[in-house]
This record gives structure tokens, C-alpha cells and sequence, in this order.
């Protein structure tokens, strides 16, 4: 059984309970309860876990190669800035729109109010970090992009 385990499921899937059990049904040729699978999995010391999000066009190999590659450049900026602090941050950014829309006006009664419009949206941006290793999280809220925000936000101005 734990060869089996150590493959996907006929469906492609994540091994379960049911699926440990209908496994077992097609080998012994005979009825298996879902939960005597889920008793088999644990008796094989398995654990229930959310799997790593991992995208699809990526492989696993170039994920390594990436953290690699982001490790040699830190260690290289440390190296080269030896009395600097360097740390690893992520940065994310979201743009957020609002059409102002002009409900009422006031004018005096009997004449129909005029307007000016401008129908442009105004803007918002988002931006956040966090340190992975502390958990620590800065955010940023602006009218304007900041047009080396990524770089402020490391101290690179």
C-alpha cells in the first residue's frame, strides 16, 4: 500500500480516505468502508494537509533555481555592502478605482442645475511588504503611484 501512496490516485488527485478505500475495494475484490481508509492512512502514519500552492506552468525545479539564485544575490549584496543590513522583502501592488459620479447639486427652485463633470476616475494604490522571515508587514496607502516605490520600499532610492 504505501507504493501506491507514493503515486497519484487514478483520478490524478490527492490521496484520501474514500479514495484509499476504493483502491482497496479493487484489489481485494470486495467492499471497503471510506473510513477503513482513512484508519489505513493513519495507521501508515500519514497526515491530512493543505497542499503548497504550486502554478501550474512552473516547475519545481525552477522554483529551486529561483530561491537559489535569490539567495547567491543576497549573499553576494551582503558581501559587497558589508556594513549593511541586507534583508529579503516581497512587495505587492494593487491599484484601486473610483468613478466619482455627481448626484445632486444645489440650485435655485425652477432652474435646472448645471454641472460640471469630470469623469475621470481617482486613484488609489496599495502597497505592501513583509518581511517572510519575521512576518513583519508595512503598508502603504497613496493618491499617486510611486514611481520607485518598489525601491523606496527596500531604502534604494
Amino acid at each position: 500500500m504505501w507504493q501506491a501512496l507514493q503515486a497519484k490516485p487514478a483520478d490524478g488527485g490527492l490521496w484520501n480516505g474514500p479514495k484509499v478505500a476504493a483502491w482497496m475495494s479493487e484489489l481485494l475484490d470486495r467492499e471497503v468502508s471510506p473510513q477503513r481508509g482513512w484508519e489505513y492512512l493513519r495507521g501508515l502514519e500519514m497526515r491530512q494537509d493543505a497542499p503548497r500552492p504550486h502554478h501550474e506552468e512552473t516547475s519545481w525545479e525552477e522554483q529551486e533555481d529561483w530561491k537559489k539564485k535569490l539567495t547567491a544575490e543576497t549573499q553576494r549584496l551582503q558581501r559587497e555592502n558589508p556594513d549593511a543590513e541586507v534583508e529579503v522583502w516581497t512587495m505587492d501592488e494593487h491599484r484601486l478605482g473610483l468613478k466619482p459620479v455627481l448626484r445632486k447639486v444645489w440650485a435655485p427652485e425652477g432652474e435646472q442645475p448645471i454641472a460640471s463633470v469630470n469623469w475621470r476616475y481617482e486613484w488609489l494604490w496599495l502597497y505592501g511588504f513583509v518581511h517572510p522571515e519575521s512576518g513583519e508587514t508595512y503598508w502603504w496607502i497613496l493618491p499617486y503611484q510611486a514611481p520607485s516605490g518598489r525601491q523606496q520600499g527596500t531604502g534604494n532610492s
